[in-house]
């Protein structure tokens, strides 16, 4: 972006005050852009129910910035879809990410904060399109933000950190029928989560200590829910031989759940449902509760760090009344590649997830990884390699709490021409309900895998491929809801025509399969013109 526009933007408040100087206004990027594509769908097994026909136009822009104080992405586009042929649901789209953090004050005090637009699936049993359409039924858009300010102190050799985050999350909705009993989806929260922190490295103690205590607070539209959490922990890391290090943490966990129950018909004893199947909730009954769980937490492990360039971390111990571990990889082989692996083990929900996710992605985004023609996007991949997967909070927008078991790893490699960007995760939900509540999702076990990749070939000066492919396996654990797989490929070829102009035309095909149903593979073709202002 020239500096004139930044300047601009500047003086109309559209960035921040941070960024106003003459020389920070120099290093803002900002690339507008407008395409319009010609979107055809059919049917590849026979019938043509899932024939699609439609225009897509599409508008957006992609922004950066890295500075001494300040460093931000954000990447955003709404499309319009006008119908020609075939069933429409969604006619309107928005997707995007954004990320920003600022030094405020040096080394005192910081602000972060997060944006996100992107699609979930609503139905457990219901379909898992990975193509992103006119005629999905089963996804409605999701949106969140996120802002923490955190600050930081030394005394001596003692370091002192506090933290606030808040975070809101909300879905549109979907119209569609359930398939299997019915269960409640998401429509809202707030999230709610403070931290304070006390330690010191090795130096007048031979070991690293650190005590923390930590509150979390959550308040989901959907049966007037309540989530409320205290932790407390003492952690020490001792050194014992070269790279390797003990780690040891003990500490003091209380968590509550508490809900209201939901309308029932007098007639069925079924829930009433509003037009987007969630549950309506019984405002004339107070709030219960329905899970609590409090007492000490331990774990230990061993960390081994060999080289700045690797480091990896392993633990196992005893929370929520049971075995957890937890543990994570980072490693750098080379200039050109990067692993990330994370397990852990936490009370969540779909919108502390969705905020956790979109909190712990990195400040630089990627946004040259973001797929158009995807349902949702399973990862928040950043330009170092390292990134946050969103794809087991996504994959399924309950209403429900649940225990979340998970297991991320993304890894990226990039050549001179070529550039390969994977993510992939598992996450194993045991959902905490009321059991005495029709259709209760108690104790109910759902596992998801999930794998998203990208990749680009810079064929010639003027011309190039993109390609992308991503898959999930949803194993329901709900009686009467059958699981549910999908995959798809895609491939875009594109080549530049003029300053700023490109033409694009791609390739894709899709296949879901639930339990029950036959198998339903899906081609696609796309011819379009892309233009960055």
């Amino acid at each position: 972006m020239s500096g004139l526009a930044a300047r601009m933007l500047c003086g109309f408040g559209v960035v921040g005050a941070g960024l106003c100087s003459p020389a920070e206004a120099q290093r803002l990027e900002l690339v507008p852009f407008a395409d319009i594509r010609q979107v055809g769908q059919a049917s590849l097994n026979g019938g043509n129910s899932d024939d699609v026909t439609y225009t897509e136009v599409s508008t957006g822009i992609a922004a950066r910035t890295n500075t001494r104080r300040i460093v931000a992405s954000l990447g955003y586009r709404f499309s319009y879809r006008v119908s020609e042929a075939g069933p429409s649901n969604n006619q309107t789209q928005h997707n995007g990410e954004g990320r920003f953090q600022m030094e405020v004050l040096k080394d005192i005090l910081s602000l972060d904060a997060g944006v996100l637009a992107t699609q979930s699936r609503v139905d457990a049993g219901g379909a898992s399109p990975q193509f992103s359409s006119a005629s999905n039924s089963n996804l409605t858009q999701t949106y969140a933000v996120y802002i923490q300010p955190t600050t930081r102190h030394r005394i001596g050799e003692l370091n002192l950190l506090g933290s606030y985050r808040f975070g809101y999350v909300t879905n549109e909705g979907s119209s569609g029928n359930p398939v299997g009993p019915p269960t409640d989806r998401f429509s809202s929260s707030r999230n709610q989560l403070g931290s304070v922190q006390m330690g010191m490295g090795i130096g007048a103690l031979p070991f690293e200590w650190a005590l923390s205590g930590q509150y979390q607070l959550e308040d989901a539209s959907q049966l007037d829910q309540r989530f409320r959490s205290f932790s407390t922990a003492l952690d020490i890391k001792q050194p014992i031989a070269g790279a390797f290090a003990l780690a040891a943490s003990v500490g003091y966990d209380n968590n509550r759940q508490m809900s209201r129950d939901a309308m029932l018909d007098p007639l069925t004893g079924i829930p009433v449902t509003d037009d987007k199947g969630r549950f309506i909730t019984d405002k004339s009954q107070p709030r219960k509760l329905i899970y609590e769980q409090d007492g000490f937490v331990a774990d230990a492990g061993v960390i081994w760090r060999p080289s700045q360039h690797t480091r990896v971390e392993a633990r196992m111990g005893r929370r929520y009344g049971s075995l957890t571990y937890s543990g994570l990889i980072e490693m750098r082989p080379g200039d050109r590649s990067t692993i990330n692996v994370i397990v852990s083990d936490r009370l969540n929900s779909f919108g502390r997830s969705v905020t956790g996710g979109l909190a712990s992605a990195p400040a630089q985004l990627d946004l040259g990884n973001n797929d158009p023609q995807t349902s949702f996007q399973t990862c928040l991949f950043g330009v170092s390699g390292n990134g946050s997967c969103l794809g087991g909070a996504l994959g399924q927008a309950s209403a429900t709490s649940y225990r979340d078991r998970t297991v991320t790893a993304i890894f990226t490699r990039k050549l001179r021409r070529l550039s390969l960007t994977m993510g992939a995760g598992y996450t194993r939900r045991t959902y905490i309900d009321d059991p005495d509540e029709v259709f209760s999702l108690d104790g109910v076990v759902d596992q998801l895998f999930y794998l998203q990749g990208n990749g680009s070939l810079v064929m010639a000066r003027d011309a190039g491929l993109s390609f992308a492919f991503s898959a999930n396996w949803f194993k329901n654990g709900q009686a009467g809801v059958g699981d549910v797989m999908s995959w798809s490929v895609n491939g875009t070829y594109y080549r530049l025509l003029g300053r700023g102009l490109r033409a694009e035309a791609s390739l894709g095909l899709e296949s879901s399969k639930r339990d029950g149903f036959t198998a339903d593979m899906l081609g696609r073709a796309q011819l379009g013109v892309h233009y960055d202002f």
